[in-house]
């Protein structure tokens, strides 16, 4: 449990290994080092258990060599990550003791992780495996047994002839013989195989473009995904084949895909073998496939060292992938399932090619200020941003230098590399070498900017001159934010790019002189290969009132941001709630995804039973920091406004709330733990009905408060036993009080049951309202529909369906707040303190149900200490969005003014010493629910993601 893989399994939040029992583990043990006949003293690491140093009897010198053998045993896990096996189907990488690389820095000991891939040593490898005899096996390397070899060949044939595969994924009992399998291969630095008697076979070959050497091609996969994988060899073959073009011939004899079950990623790449697990597209399958095989360039031949330098590895690659499906399928749009073109250009999607995914990815984390330069080592990177950092935006790193260089002189660049570095583990000083020597010029900005940090790169196209007597144009630009990488401005006329000046970086503002060839628009990148962080600003058109603004375009639904339009989304919207009945209305917003500094969402509806407008909506803006213990600052404003009430006439609500939300910096990127502030000025204004004695008569008064609340939250998202709480001090005209809440999860297992624990405190500093004056600011027990001068909800921060209902099915909704009891009582209520603890527990299995238990006491002006309990069990259908509750039994005792205690038992139960005192209550406590519509709110989801 306290390997470094364990631990980095809960810092991804991953718990099934940490919940495995010892018999679905792995190890390797037996170990007994020696070298010319002589026992070798070693000794586990002091940190990892699964490193040792093996100390030699003399000192090797260079030159020299020793030959060190030791036996070993391996225990096959289950499939937690690489190594391991579901059912009969085995997957054998990381299984044998593995010698450190020694390199010009020194020894790179390492502890075996999930994220973070290998370094590893070249060598010769000589492996023998036996096995029961009905055994498919796909290894690294050349097969050695001529009559194996005639066996896979049959079996290639009958697959090849199979129109329809077969359903069933039983695994065949074993032979009772066995048989011993031999495979060579030589240059590499790991050894896997792979094995199950399921699999099919299908056998190619492609030849390499340079040397015209034919590599033989290998497919093995089971029924699961059979009908995908009958095209698999042809994704080999041309993977094996552009690599080769672009790179240099790839060096292995084989190169084989196996389908496989793994927890690491889709795919996982080994020397001349790849295993690859469910796809469900061609299109996935393909992009897997590929990917992997493509791997044995930069991972198997090169040998970078990919836990220190992730983005020599997978970000090259990335962008090799990209290219790959530009020179493969020319034209091709992103999101390739969604043929239809005119469902594409619906959704505005059409105008981005297949890899605006990876820029998506990148945007989605660096809008928010939370991306990673992607020269960090593998282990340091968010899980998130493993993807969209050492993946995505290092792959378009290379896109944007391809562009810079121009295709023939990168490809000279890279073929040159390739071959001065194969088999010779090569660094990013060894790669920057290359690509500067051969372009003759100095590549700070790339390696030690777009490389080196998490600088966000803005030019901005400010001004175009024109001069009709000469026939030029005098183009002025602008760096926005000091990233002086080069930079193309294309000129356009339509769609179409006519010329392409590339501009060298520079800081401040720049000009350049373009003759016009009938120009009707200047782009900064209109080719979309450079990383630009905010292309809204790229565009400049000649002709118009606003060269710099783009056109409009009003849209259904909403999509992706497009640079070119200035977007308005918007969606019919349907709403419900007691008074209003339906509401009907419209959502304008203006962001999707990524996300925009300035957002807005306005929601206007309209009752159709109370014949008042309502609605909800809010804009804001985030403004980010550097350097500060402050990550970013949200400024927004919120506004809300419903019907309440209906009889005799429409009563509502209206609220407008400026809010600044601070969130503070994490101490590291990895880390789990959010805490942020808020402050907010919540404004009120109620209608409700008063008595007018002079006039003897019931009239709509509107009565306006306001409340200033100051909020700290913590939330630390760890896997195991996650916490979070709040502590909050609130101050209107006539109070001040203050309150916590603590919720904790104490976990059981990895399907995240547990024992959930709130516990609330609340207290008022100082109180000088009367009763029955607005706000009601009163702690409760239980945080309901009310009536109308009584709302609990005093600061309108929840949506009710009922929200002045006493009686009636719509008056059981609750809201989890407050004491946090699931049943209705009007006991609870105190302008004093209030303290509750309410535990909840998941059960085995997996039924929804929980059985629940809150206990309470609280003050009231006549009385110091009053007692509350509950039991009863929910039904929980989405967490803390949809759970339904069965109160079992609640007892409420308060002392009374005359000295007595009384005390109410529910559900309609027990006696009640206080009828007349407390005669309101209601028979009504069968059945409470819960619908958090703020937790269900698309837009809160996508602005509060969280990586």
């Amino acid at each position: 449990h306290y390997t470094a893989f364990a631990k980095q399994q809960l810092e991804n939040r991953d718990t099934k290994f940490y919940f495995s029992k010892p018999e679905q583990r792995g190890f390797i043990d037996e170990l007994n080092f020696e070298a010319s006949g002589k026992k070798l003293a070693w000794e586990f690491d002091a940190q990892h258990i699964d490193i040792c140093k093996v100390m030699l009897t003399e000192p090797l010198r260079s030159g020299e060599k020793i030959v060190i053998t030791t036996p070993f045993r391996v225990k096959i896990p289950d499939s937690f990550s690489r190594l391991g096996h579901v059912g009969n189907s085995y997957q054998i990488t990381q299984w044998y003791p593995k010698p450190a690389v020694y390199d010009r820095d020194g020894w790179h000991p390492m502890p075996y992780l999930d994220q973070g891939e290998f370094y590893s040593e070249f060598g010769n490898f000589d492996v023998k495996i036996t096995l029961p005899k009905n055994y498919v096996v796909g290894a690294s390397g050349n097969l050695q047994n001529a009559e194996e070899l005639e066996w896979l060949n049959l079996i290639a044939e009958k697959t090849a002839a199979i129109s329809e595969f077969e359903k069933s994924r039983a695994f065949p009992a074993s032979d009772s013989a066995t048989k011993t399998i031999h495979y060579i291969l030589e240059n590499a630095h790991d050894f896997a195989w792979f094995a199950d008697k399921r699999f099919h076979v299908l056998k190619g070959e492609v030849t390499l473009p340079h040397s015209g050497r034919k590599v033989t091609t290998w497919a093995m996969f089971t029924n699961y995904e059979a009908h995908l994988w009958k095209n698999s060899l042809e994704y080999l073959q041309d993977a094996t084949y552009y690599y080769s073009l672009w790179i240099g011939d790839y060096a292995y004899e084989n190169v084989t895909a196996v389908e496989g079950a793994l927890s690491a990623g889709g795919g996982m790449e080994y020397p001349t073998i790849t295993i690859i697990g469910r796809a469900g597209t061609a299109h996935a399958l393909e992009t897997v496939i590929m990917h992997e095989v493509g791997h044995n360039w930069f991972y198997g031949m090169l040998g970078t060292n990919e836990r220190m330098h992730p983005w020599m590895d997978e970000g090259i690659n990335s962008f090799y992938e990209n290219r790959y499906f530009y020179t493969k399928y020319p034209g091709r749009k992103w999101v390739p399932g969604l043929q239809v073109k005119g469902f594409r250009r619906f959704f505005d999607i059409d105008q981005y090619k297949e890899n605006y995914l990876s820029e998506l990815f990148y945007l989605f984390t660096a809008r928010q200020y939370q991306d990673q330069p992607i020269s960090m080592t593998a282990e340091a990177f968010t899980t998130f941003n493993y993807g969209a950092i050492v993946y995505s935006k290092a792959g378009m790193a290379f896109e944007y230098l391809k562009a810079w260089m121009d295709d023939s002189l990168f490809d000279q660049s890279m073929q040159r590399y390739f071959e001065e570095w194969k088999f010779k583990h090569p660094q990013p000083d060894d790669l920057r070498e290359v690509l500067e020597t051969a372009s003759g010029k100095n590549l700070d900005w790339f390696f030690e900017t777009i490389i080196g940090t998490d600088e966000k790169m803005d030019y901005k196209i400010t001004r175009v001159k024109k001069d009709k007597v000469n026939n030029l144009h005098t183009v002025r630009i602008r760096n926005r934010t000091g990233v002086a990488a080069p930079v193309p401005v294309d000129a356009l006329r339509g769609d179409s790019i006519v010329k392409t000046v590339w501009v060298d970086g520079f800081e401040g503002k720049k000009e350049f002189q373009i003759e016009n060839e009938g120009f009707q628009e200047y782009r900064i990148d209109a080719g979309r290969s450079t990383l630009e962080f905010q292309r809204k600003n790229n565009n400049y058109r000649l002709r118009g009132l606003l060269p710099k603004v783009e056109r409009f375009r009003f849209q259904l639904f909403g999509s992706v941001e497009n640079s070119e339009r200035t977007q308005l989304f918007f969606t019919p919207v349907l709403g419900w709630n007691h008074y209003d009945k339906t509401t009907v209305g419209i959502a304008f917003y203006n962001h999707l995804l990524p996300h925009k500094k300035f957002e807005f969402e306005l929601v206007p509806l309209f009752g159709t039973a109370s014949y008042q407008f309502a609605g909800i909506g809010r804009m804001g803006y985030n403004f980010y920091t550097k350097g500060s213990k402050i990550h970013n600052i949200n400024l927004s404003v919120h506004g809300k406004r419903f019907s309440y009430g209906l009889l005799p006439e429409p009563l509502t609500y209206s609220k407008i709330e400026p809010t600044l939300i601070i969130n503070f910096r994490k101490p590291n990127a990895r880390s789990h733990v959010d805490n942020s502030m808020t402050l907010r000025s919540v404004n009120v204004w109620q209608e409700y009905r008063n008595f007018f004695r002079d006039e003897n008569v019931f009239r709509k008064v509107t009565e306006r408060y306001v409340v200033n609340e100051a909020a700290f939250h913590m939330n630390h998202k760890r896997a195991i036993n996650p916490f979070r709480w709040t502590v909050a001090l609130q101050q209107a005209n006539d109070f001040i009080r203050t309150f916590g809440e603590l919720n904790y999860m104490l976990t059981y297992n990895k399907q995240n049951k547990g024992l959930h624990v709130r516990v609330f405190a609340g207290a008022f500093l100082w109180n000088n309202r009367d009763a029955g004056t607005l706000p009601d600011a009163r702690f409760r027990l239980n945080f309901s529909t009310g009536r109308e001068q009584f709302q609990k909800d005093f600061l309108f921060d929840e949506f009710f369906y009922g929200r002045n209902e006493t009686t009636g099915f719509l008056s059981q909704q609750i809201a989890v707040r407050d004491g946090g009891f699931r049943t209705l009582n009007n006991f609870g209520q105190t302008d004093k303190w209030l303290s509750t603890i309410h535990l909840s527990s998941t059960i085995p299995g997996k039924i929804p149900v929980r059985p629940f238990m809150t206990v309470g006491a609280f003050g009231q002006p006549n009385s110091n200490f009053n007692l509350a309990c509950e039991l009863g069990i929910s039904l929980v259908i989405l967490e803390d969005i949809f759970e339904i509750y069965f109160p079992l039994l609640s007892i409420v005792q308060v002392s009374l003014p005359n000295g007595k205690q009384a005390r109410k038992w529910y559900p309609g139960i027990g006696r009640d010493e206080s009828e007349n005192l407390y005669r309101d209550l209601k028979y009504r406590n069968l059945i409470t629910f819960q619908i958090n519509i703020r937790r269900m709110n698309p837009f809160n989801f996508l602005r509060d993601f969280s990586f």
